[in-house]
């Protein structure tokens, strides 16, 4: 069960895949990326997980499915010609996970909106962490120049929930400082490297097309590296692939479906995978 529920803590800071753009045609069949928001703007994005594996513990086969939901509303505070300072809080999280084993099934059902009283230190990490913002900075190329997040988790005392896989998500999409036509190829190369990870890879994304509402981009991520926290510091390898929509004005994102499949190796050498799907929908309060 502990190993199953390492998994919730990767994909927490998800929400941040900030993304935005302004046009700037210097042809009729190119487009500009750069971000383009205005202050006191809010924006309340929606993102759920799915995920599912199956693992062998103590010689017993093991189905673990678990859904995560999330809503955090993003507030541009202030900008200038080079940074967006925005901040983000969180307004509801949730999580349905079973981990079945032959006839046993064990569940872990958090849901921040209920009043259930939290017992285990996830339960009340989830229950503290709504309504808390942290700030994010972000470059006009959509590149993340700082965030507050880890030091929001350092202030609940659950520094143990911190995620290197959070940086990787809050690199958001890269807006390269060219023109783009549509089907160009564009790359985001990832390395990080701390006292709990070492990981490395590149995001390849692709501009299909755009039209008066919406930019339609493709994307697929492979990063490699290794874990001290997981799994005796084992090898973990992430694979995605991915249609984001942002809108055309701001550019923030719109709507995107991530396909995604990771595998690792367990302390006896036994590759695990698990596969999933990540879905975002964000709006512009009223």
């Amino acid at each position: 069960m502990y190993l199953a529920r390492r998994f919730l803590y990767f994909f927490l800071s998800s929400s941040v895949l900030f993304v935005a753009c302004k046009e700037k045609t210097v042809k009729n069949d190119e487009i500009e990326l750069k971000l383009n928001l205005d202050s006191n703007q809010v924006f309340i994005t929606q993102m759920e997980i799915n995920q599912s594996m199956e693992t062998e513990v103590n010689g017993l086969m093991s189905l673990i499915d678990q859904v995560f939901e999330f809503s955090l509303s993003s507030q541009v505070i202030k900008g200038s010609s080079d940074l967006y300072v925005i901040s983000n809080t969180y307004q509801k999280l949730k999580v349905h996970q079973t981990q079945s084993e032959e006839e046993n099934e064990d569940i872990v059902f958090i849901d921040t909106d209920e009043n259930f009283p939290p017992e285990t230190s996830l339960e009340k990490y989830y229950y503290q962490l709504k309504g808390k913002s942290y700030t994010t900075v972000l470059s006009i190329r959509g590149d993340e120049i700082s965030s507050g997040l880890l030091e929001l988790n350092r202030s609940l005392g659950a520094e143990q929930f911190n995620s290197p896989f959070q940086k990787i998500f809050q690199y958001g999409v890269y807006m390269p400082d060219y023109p783009l036509s549509e089907k160009d190829i564009w790359y985001k190369e990832i390395a990080f490297k701390d006292s709990a990870v070492n990981i490395f890879g590149n995001i390849k994304y692709q501009i299909e097309t755009w039209d008066d509402d919406a930019i339609y981009l493709s994307t697929h991520s492979s990063i490699k590296g290794r874990y001290n926290q997981f799994d005796q510091g084992g090898q973990i390898n992430v694979e995605q692939d991915g249609k984001i929509v942002l809108y055309r004005k701001s550019c923030w994102m719109k709507e995107a479906i991530i396909q995604q499949k990771i595998n690792w190796l367990d302390d006896n050498a036994r590759e695990n995978n698990m596969i999933g799907e990540i879905k975002i929908s964000s709006q512009l309060a009223k």
